[in-house]
């Protein structure tokens, strides 16, 4: 979908436990601005929050 196109993207990450510096990756944030492109994939895994 985006061959050759530059764009951005951000990870979503949950952060259940700041002292112990505990953080699981829940998703993804993708923006092309050249096709006009903004996107979002978030899953969460229950069993590893």
């Amino acid at each position: 979908m985006l061959d050759g196109v530059p764009y951005e993207y951000a990870v979503v990450r949950l952060v259940p436990r700041v002292d112990r510096d505990e953080s699981i990756n829940a998703g993804v944030i993708v923006f092309a601005k050249q096709r006009k492109v903004l996107g979002a994939r978030i899953v969460v895994n229950d069993m590893r929050l």
